[in-house]
């Protein structure tokens, strides 16, 4: 900015911003409200409101509320491998996750490109702040994801 002659330029520092937290909330569960929900189907939904279809179908998944399949050997589970981690706000969310990447992964086979994630079978969701969605290419050994320790609460997938 270009002043006019005489004319006096006066900064006045800032003070510097406040740290603020980055936590995320914790993610919903439907389990936290209402244990009956423990066995019923969830079916989740684009962004248009419409399931994510597989060849068999819509992908639906059942709801297992305080569980986890904790992946690795030293968990007596060799054969679960987490796919990935990723934070999403319910578990309908985290549901869609695994069935979206379960679109895209069939997709990619479809046209000859190597996958090696395998086909998401399962998620957990842990249920607090800054909580994780884990997309789960199988299901084993169950680790009881409630009691004193940290609140897990899984889906599981029926196709």
């Amino acid at each position: 900015m270009i002043s006019p002659p005489g004319a006096t330029i006066v900064s006045t520092p800032t003070a510097p911003l406040a740290p603020t937290s980055l936590a995320s909330p914790a993610p919903f569960s439907p389990c936290q409200t209402n244990l009956a929900v423990n066995g019923t189907t969830l079916v989740p939904a684009q962004w248009d409101g419409k399931p994510y279809v597989l060849s068999s179908g819509a992908q639906a998944f059942q709801i297992r509320c305080d569980t986890n399949w904790p992946g690795g050997e030293g968990n007596g589970n060799p054969e679960v491998r987490d796919i990935m981690a990723l934070w999403t706000p319910d578990l309908a969310s985290c549901a869609a996750a695994c069935a979206s990447y379960n679109a895209g992964y069939l997709l990619a086979l479809k046209y000859g490109h190597g996958v090696g994630g395998g086909m998401c079978r399962a998620v957990a969701l842990l249920v607090a702040p800054q909580g994780t969605c884990w997309l789960k290419n199988n299901t084993g050994n169950v680790e009881n994801g409630g009691g004193n320790g940290p609140k897990i609460d899984s889906a599981v997938s029926l196709q």
